[in-house]
């Protein structure tokens, strides 16, 4: 539910047992007030301190506003009278200021939620509000992953905000969902002037919240140790986790929580953000000099730029802000219910999955019409319900060093074609998968010696190899078309009911020589938007398929693959000891059925 007060200017947003509250402040500067248990009421002059610090920027603060707020008055001395040969006089202190979505260049020395290079040079901006709407549904980010639920049940918030003097906007979306502690919120910036400007830096949410005893939550490991929990102390500064390789990453996890020091499993306070996104993404929280704390997530800004023309805009992903007072318990009940009721493909919701036989660890590259079969009928006796041939089906791939690009069935290991291979398997009571990696080349490939031009890559230097391959640039429209025609040719080929869509390396030379200079820091965000171009249209074109994501076991696994693929190999690492810390800390985010 969505509350708004019109005479304080104050926004209110209840939902699950939570309340999340905004207000304006001097009818221009639009602040965080509260995220937390839910409240009755929300009165803004309880929620925000004004403050004074010597040194630090500020902004004057009328009398009367400055009456209404004297009981959350604080200077660095405690007074509100003189502070020796200084009179203290009503401001807002911008370094404690809590703005509900902070921009580089105004005094905040915090991290900045926004940062923009104007055409000056600077990045010397200023947000104002200049408005806000109610909007029916659920509006999404453009080309991005989101939810989907009958639109006439939910409402979302627009928040509008101005630099007045560059002529850009940013609009924030809130979209609270029904019954669950849960809000998204993700930003579009517009540029409206007449000259490009760049954007360094957009967080999807950027949240100050107040002293408290704070322990720093994520999910962290590397390959085969996927999502271990991690539970520390937060020290003054930034501490951060993030990813720079192309995907969401083994590492870190798109998550971060912040929970009271007293938290358990059944008890105490959490309040966390993820992201529906699988490219680079960062989450940062920082403790300030007054051991208050600004929490964020976003698209990672290393070495990320975009350029936004006359006209142009940018959208974030979305982020999921969960608050509960139940512990671990209440925060994975809550994204359990949200990726099974929102997130998930709609077709896939409620179903339960298939039990899957696969061929690699049988078989690996030595793959054929008779021994699949086999093979299938062995796993249908012990209870699978599909076989999937997994690497190896195709021309010319005897081992990992080849290849891969072209993907037309082998006809010395299937003469009689992969159609009727499937239909013996079929006849066998099974159902047939088929494992893919799309996004990879070879060099020794026909794909490659056709194209060496479209994989990622900077020009007059060599690419690097790992795992013998190299990548395809999905930012480059003609590279994504290539490949709808190629697997919907292949998906359509014989009865396929199960694809498992593999990624095997992380990025290095990020670059297309495609685009200008001036373009080449959004290369790795365009190229996350041909993935969700490229899963989106298959999915649609083959809704009977349940496809699986894969990246070299859980490198991928995040709520931007879940809006496409229903579940997801969770880890390479099939031990049962080694895999419960694995399945512990993936249960936070992810209902088991999805795993």
């Amino acid at each position: 539910m969505i509350q708004i007060d019109p005479t304080e200017t104050t926004f209110h947003l209840t939902v699950g047992g939570s309340s999340y509250v905004l207000t304006v402040l001097e009818g221009v500067h639009l602040a965080h007030g509260y995220w937390g248990p839910a409240l009755r009421e929300a009165n803004a002059s309880q929620m925000v301190t004004l403050g004074f610090r010597h040194q630090a920027a500020e902004i004057p603060v009328s009398q009367g506003r400055f009456d209404k707020f004297q009981r959350n008055w604080s200077s660095e001395e405690g007074s509100l009278s003189d502070i020796g040969q200084f009179k203290v006089n009503p401001v807002i202190c911008l370094e404690r200021f809590p703005a509900e979505y902070p921009i580089a260049g105004t005094g905040d020395l915090r991290s900045p939620g926004l940062m923009i290079r104007y055409p000056d040079g600077t990045c010397a901006g200023r947000l104002e509000y200049s408005g806000h709407n109610i909007l029916d549904g659920i509006p999404g980010p453009a080309g991005l992953p989101y939810v989907s639920a009958p639109p006439t049940s939910c409402q979302t918030l627009r928040m509008d905000l101005k630099d007045p003097e560059a002529d850009l906007t940013v609009e924030l979306y809130y979209l609270p969902l029904p019954d669950l502690p849960i809000i998204l919120r993700w930003s579009r910036i517009r540029n409206n002037s007449e000259h490009p400007v760049n954007v360094l830096q957009a967080a999807s949410a950027s949240l100050d919240l107040p002293r408290f005893d704070a322990d720093l939550i994520t999910l962290d490991g590397t390959w085969a140790k996927e999502r271990h929990y991690n539970r520390r102390n937060i020290s003054p500064g930034i501490q951060s986790v993030e990813s720079r390789g192309g995907s969401s990453s083994h590492q870190h996890a798109p998550f971060m929580a912040l929970a009271d020091r007293e938290m358990t499993e059944t008890d105490g306070r959490l309040w966390s953000l993820s992201l529906i996104y699988s490219g680079n993404h960062r989450h940062l929280v920082e403790m300030d000099q007054y051991r208050s704390f600004r929490f964020q997530a976003g698209i990672n800004p290393h070495a990320f730029s975009i350029e936004l023309q006359p006209g142009d805009h940018f959208d974030t992903p979305a982020a999921v802000l969960c608050t509960t007072d139940s512990g671990l318990t209440g925060l994975s009940d809550a994204h359990h219910a949200f990726v099974r009721d929102w997130l998930l493909p709609e077709h896939w919701r409620g179903k339960d999955r298939p039990i899957v036989a696969n061929t690699w660890e049988a078989r690996y590259f030595d793959v054929n019409a008779d021994n699949i079969l086999e093979l299938a009928k062995q796993s249908r006796d012990i209870g699978a319900e599909v076989l999937v041939l997994d690497d190896g089906w195709f021309e010319n791939r005897r081992d990992d060093r080849r290849a891969l690009g072209d993907w037309t069935p082998d006809s010395g290991k299937f003469p009689d074609g992969l159609d009727a291979a499937v239909k013996r398997i079929r006849d066998a009571d099974m159902e047939f998968g088929l494992w893919v990696e799309p996004e990879m080349v070879s060099p020794d490939s026909e794909l490659f010696r056709r194209h060496p031009d479209w994989i990622l890559h900077a020009p007059g230097r060599p690419p690097t190899l790992s795992r013998n391959q190299l990548i395809l640039d999905l930012s480059r429209p003609d590279v994504v078309e290539y490949l709808l025609d190629v697997f919907s040719g292949l998906f359509s080929s014989a009865p396929i009911t199960y694809v498992k869509w593999d990624m095997n390396r992380r990025w290095s030379e990020v670059g297309n020589p495609t685009l200008p200079p001036e373009d080449q820091g959004s290369v790795a965000y365009r190229y996350v938007l041909g993935l969700y171009r490229l899963w989106s249209t298959l999915v649609a074109r083959f809704p009977h398929v349940l496809f699986e994501g894969c990246a070299g076991g859980g490198g991928r696994f995040d709520y931007g693959s879940l809006a496409y693929m229903p579940q997801y190999w969770t880890s390479d690492q099939t031990d049962a000891v080694e895999r419960q810390r694995i399945q512990f800390g993936s249960s936070l985010l992810f209902p088991p059925e999805t795993m």
